[in-house]
């Protein structure tokens, strides 16, 4: 970064995180988006933690050549350390703001603040705004705050020779604490980054301005090390990478990497060790395998030790079951009235970056499974969508029949089949409707109303129930009946989750 070097990857990723999600607050601070705040503050301060193992990397490399001259390389490595110390009081200097707006937020034994440093996932009141104003503004800490930045600045820039132009643009940029005009209305840089802001929000800020202060601090002491010509590195060897931003990639999306020579020695021989493996190096290089046993985010933790110097790093990557989909074509039917389960996943995207919407009735989360219920019409559309490196793909989608339920089945209670005694039939106390065998919903029809009728004695008897028991009336006539003759059901109507229907006819013959 001496020369003014573009920014990597994972700032410029820290950066778009930090516009979009003060985009969604700026619009409405839901839960989603404090919490997505509680998520950038960690990852900010992994940022952090790697940034200052890198700057540890170079004062270590510093160090080493000025053993072997320390006439030529000594004066730069003084400037290197004030440096250091520069950048270690204005880090701890942050990092006691944060501590100060925490214990606003949350009281005074604030969970979050741990041996005098803010651990983000712990903090308690996120939408608090009043922290942020009380302390950044009617304190004056956020005045404060700017005047040490630009002051911070300045030392740095003097340590830097005019030539070094891309080196002056960067700090400049990147520690810069402008006004600015809003609606017309100025504002000054505390008002503006601070005022009314969650506390959830303002610690990712204080938690950026120190990765600012760190990255500048590493740009700076490459500059010097440049400056010390101590910078050489024996290169022996290259090989064409390609450094892909994912290897999952669907249809219709994008396949992007990096793609570049990568210089190596060789003749280095570090020791690698992989989840508490060591491995075998060849030409400064190990191979790693591993089987892949269990599913979801699996993490490779480790090390790469040179010359007593441990570098440890981390690595995630997704395990996903092997994925088939059987789609029988002509059985895709929702039934209305009633809660449809549906299984939906994307092999190799987790079930939280997953999206469904349909198009024709409600939705719902149940467990692992989604809950359809249709509404009216005859399709339902499935739409899936996910977020894969940050950008919401189109998944597919499906399209269900709508189905009403079929008609309930009329029995009589306590008999099945077409034929009875007429002692089985006075001990029957009513109808009942039941779902079709090969139904597989757990669906209950209540019978509201029916008609019994028999010819006794030459004539047809007729009788009516408004409810699912038979009446006096009926019983009388089932009474009467002889071996032979048949008692009919009709007008059987049954309430459902859908509402009433008509059942239809029963007939039973007496023997």
């Amino acid at each position: 970064m001496a020369g003014g070097a573009k920014e990597t990857p994972r700032q410029k990723m820290i950066g778009v995180m930090y516009l979009v999600l003060t985009a969604m607050l700026a619009l409405n601070v839901s839960a989603e988006v404090l919490n997505a705040f509680r998520q950038f503050e960690e990852r900010l301060s992994q940022t952090v933690k790697v940034f200052g193992e890198k700057n540890d990397a170079l004062e270590v490399t510093f160090r080493a050549a000025n053993a072997e001259n320390k006439d030529r390389v000594g004066p730069w490595l003084n400037k290197a350390l004030s440096v250091r110390e520069l950048s270690r009081q204005m880090v701890r200097y942050m990092e006691d703001i944060k501590v100060e707006l925490v214990r606003a937020g949350d009281g005074p034994d604030a969970p979050a603040v741990v041996n005098n440093e803010v651990v983000g996932n712990l903090i308690v009141n996120l939408s608090n705004t009043d922290a942020s104003s009380h302390v950044m503004i009617n304190n004056g800490r956020g005045k404060e705050l700017r005047a040490k930045i630009a002051s911070c600045k300045n030392d740095l820039l003097k340590l830097v020779h005019p030539s070094a132009k891309g080196v002056i643009a960067n700090l400049e940029e990147t520690l810069a604490t402008p006004d600015i005009v809003s609606d017309n209305t100025p504002k000054s840089w505390e008002v503006a980054n601070f005022s009314d802001l969650p506390l959830v929000a303002a610690v990712p800020i204080l938690t950026k301005l120190q990765l600012d202060i760190i990255n500048c601090e590493e740009d700076v002491m490459s500059y010097l090390l440049s400056q010390a010509d101590v910078g050489t590195v024996k290169i022996d060897n290259f090989d064409p990478v390609v450094q892909p931003v994912s290897d999952y990639v669907i249809r219709g999306g994008e396949f992007e990497a990096k793609i570049f020579l990568a210089a190596s020695d060789r003749s280095l021989k570090p020791t690698i060790v992989v989840n508490n493996q060591t491995l075998k190096t060849v030409d400064g290089k190990a191979q790693y395998r591993v089987s892949a046993n269990n599913v979801g985010e699996q993490q490779l933790r480790g090390t790469i030790t040179l010359n007593g110097k441990p570098y440890p790093f981390t690595y995630k990557y997704m395990v996903a079951e092997p994925n088939v989909v059987v789609s029988p074509a002509k059985m895709n039917v929702l039934y209305r009235g009633v809660e449809n389960p549906i299984d939906i996943s994307a092999a190799g995207i987790p079930d939280n970056k997953i999206s469904i919407n349909i198009s024709n009735g409600t939705l719902a989360r149940q467990g692992g499974q989604y809950i359809i219920k249709p509404g009216a019409g005859n399709t339902c559309e499935v739409m899936v969508t996910a977020e894969i490196n940050g950008i919401r793909n189109n998944m597919g989608k499906k399209i269900f029949r709508i189905k009403n339920v079929p008609v309930p089945v009329p029995e009589l209670d306590g008999i099945s089949g077409k034929i009875a005694s007429r002692g089985q039939l006075m001990s029957s106390q009513g109808i009942r409707a039941s779902m079709p065998p090969d139904f597989d919903f757990d669906l209950k029809f209540t019978v509201r109303s029916f008609i019994v009728s028999a010819t006794i004695d030459g004539y047809v008897r007729e009788a009516e129930s408004n409810g699912q028991m038979f009446s006096e009336r009926q019983k009388q006539i089932v009474s009467k009946l002889q071996p032979g003759q048949r008692l009919t059901v009709t007008e059987i109507k049954a309430q459902g989750p859908a509402g009433v229907v008509d059942l239809p006819d029963l007939s039973i013959k007496v023997r």
